[in-house]
């Protein structure tokens, strides 16, 4: 199988949990980090594995070129984001901003010679439904997505709904995993995860 993480940050998550876990099944591992100090301490991270892994250091958009990504200098860059206001942490005098180029999935995939994506993980700090609404499941073949629901479902709930819509028209089935939610295609392996 083929597996993309959306936000990898530095590694050492459920992601890489995974990837130990089913290590012999799988056929190539794309990490996508915006932030390239950070896609540095992830391909650092992921150095020893045995699989073939790539970091690529960009966001996922629904263009290509490049975004604004808002953090806080200094602190955990994990709460970076495209979306300003999404933490109550962005208030504070230091936010700033930081240009980060951007492909669409297509693009991305285009260029990393993936056409099938069995796994995928979403982690992209509030944006992560307005990527998924958008993206062709069927085309690629995706089975198994995982994906941070709740500040999406927060600034559009009409699009959470139509995304859970476009899923279970898919075929599969939802499971709720703290702030995350599990979509597995019917027929596919339960994979096991350590996602809290």
């Amino acid at each position: 199988m083929n597996v993309v993480q959306l936000g990898a940050n530095s590694g050492n998550d459920h992601v890489s949990d995974f990837i130990r876990r089913y290590s012999d099944q799988i056929n190539k591992v794309l990490l996508v980090e915006p932030i390239s100090i950070v896609a540095d301490e992830c391909r650092e991270y992921y150095k020893d594995f045995k699989n073939d892994i790539t970091v690529h250091a960009c966001a996922v958009a629904n263009k290509n070129g490049t975004a604004e990504l808002t953090y806080i200098p200094g602190t955990n860059l994990r709460l970076s984001s495209m979306v300003p206001g999404l933490h109550s942490d962005f208030m504070n005098p230091a936010t700033t901003t930081m240009t980060v180029p951007t492909l669409t999935f297509d693009s991305l995939f285009a260029k990393h010679a993936l056409s099938t994506v069995d796994v995928l993980f979403v982690d992209c700090e509030g944006i992560d439904e307005d990527l998924l609404i958008h993206y062709d499941f069927a085309k690629y073949n995706t089975s198994y997505v995982v994906w941070e629901y709740n500040h999406s479902q927060r600034r559009n709930p009409q699009q959470h709904s139509a995304l859970i819509d476009k899923l279970m028209d898919y075929g599969g089935v939802l499971e709720n995993r703290g702030t995350n939610k599990i979509f597995t295609k019917l027929g596919t392996e339960n994979y096991i995860t350590t996602l809290q």
